[in-house]
């Protein structure tokens, strides 16, 4: 939901757990707050909500990196690589047992 969020154009605002982090860059196309700390959630609600341009550029921010580091083509690519690795990996590992094997 954080990236479908993003790509629709809201500044995001999210705790600093999980996955999060790798997502939001911090000032950048969002804002990180700590996790339980009702406090910093609060302080970084109000900094958006008076700060309408900040607010945009996160919005902006947030919709382009979405676009451009989650987009169905890039996943796809990225699922691709992960399978061609694992078979790579699955091929230099027969190979080993063959050759150990022959050397028995």
């Amino acid at each position: 939901s954080l990236l479908e969020a993003m790509s629709s154009g809201v500044a995001p605002i999210v705790t600093n757990v999980g996955g999060n982090p790798a997502i939001v860059s911090d000032g950048v196309d969002g804002l990180l707050v700590p996790s339980r700390d009702p406090q910093a959630l609060a302080s970084a609600i109000i900094e958006l909500l008076v700060n309408a341009t900040k607010r945009k550029t996160f919005a902006e921010a947030a919709a382009a990196k979405v676009r451009e580091q989650f987009s169905i083509e890039n996943m796809v690519r990225q699922y691709v690589e992960i399978y061609c690795e694992h078979l790579a990996k699955k091929r230099r590992s027969r190979h080993l047992v063959q050759s150990a094997a022959g050397r028995s």
